[in-house]
Order: C-alpha cells, then structure tokens, then sequence
C-alpha cells in the first residue's frame, strides 16, 4: 500500500486482482480497479500528480488516472512484471521483470524506450532516486545495481 503525498488517500493492490483507493479521513474505500486476468505485484504513486502506475504479474504495467478512475496507458514489457518506479518528473517509468531486465517507458509519448540488461536473474526490485538522476535495482542474483540516469536527459 501506499499513502498519498497529500495523506488523503491510500492506493493498495492485492492477489484478488483489485487497486484500490482508500479515503484515509473515512476509512471508506473510493474507487477499485479490477483484472480480469492478472494480479499487481507492486504500485507506485506518483508524488507530483494523480497517476498509479501498478505492476502486473502478467507482465504488464498499467497507468491508472485518479481523478477520472481510467485506465490512461498499458504496456506489455516483462513476462512478469514485479515493480514500477515513476521518476520525479513523471515523463518516466521504470519497471523489472522476473526476466531479469529493466526497462524505461516515456509514458508522454506512450512508448517504451530501453531495455537494460545486468542482473543475471530475476528483479524483484527498483527505485529511481528522489532527484531522478539514479536508480537502484535488486534481484535474485544477490546484486545491487545503481544506474546513472543520464542517457534519459537526451531525451527531453
């Protein structure tokens, strides 16, 4: 679960295929999103703006809006999917995937961009850093890697 920048609302996911969205001054629940086919795996919730980014076990990312409780953007990127990282200017994701790779989507332009390789094994973890120019990955393999953000400023 996690806590809104704001502190009005929790987002949580869980194995019955739900995100969902918590009042946190009336305990009562707002909104959920269902799957049809698939669990989360991990949400993150972006600090700047109403957007839930949720890790699918099926492999896939979904972008949820919070205002319109929409569905904004779905990308196919891992075999399964087992965490999201917004970056702090909300133009990134970073996902990994039991398929030991990383990737970065532009979520602006609605397109994967890289595909990082380095663990050896599945990544159970990532997270970019407060200022955007790491992030840090973990996994089976017993590594820690730290990435410099670098090669994203190109972009922009």
């Amino acid at each position: 679960a996690r806590m809104s920048p704001h502190g009005d609302m929790i987002v949580s996911c869980s194995d019955d295929r739900t995100v969902r969205i918590w009042s946190v001054d009336s305990g009562q629940q707002i909104h959920v999103f269902r799957s049809a086919s698939s669990s989360p795996n991990y949400l993150s919730l972006h600090q700047n703006n109403n957007s839930i980014a949720v890790a699918m076990n099926s492999g896939s990312v979904r972008v949820y809006d919070v205002r319109n409780k929409k569905l904004q953007q779905h990308y196919t990127l891992h075999d399964d999917t087992t965490c999201v990282s917004w970056h702090p200017c909300a133009n990134y994701l970073l996902s990994s995937g039991r398929d030991g790779k990383l990737r970065i989507v532009d979520v602006m332009e609605g397109r994967p961009l890289y595909t990082l390789s380095g663990h050896s094994d599945a990544i159970f973890s990532c997270k970019f850093s407060a200022d955007g120019e790491y992030f840090a990955s973990g996994g089976a393999d017993k590594r820690i890697m730290v990435w410099k953000t670098n090669f994203l400023m190109s972009e922009n």
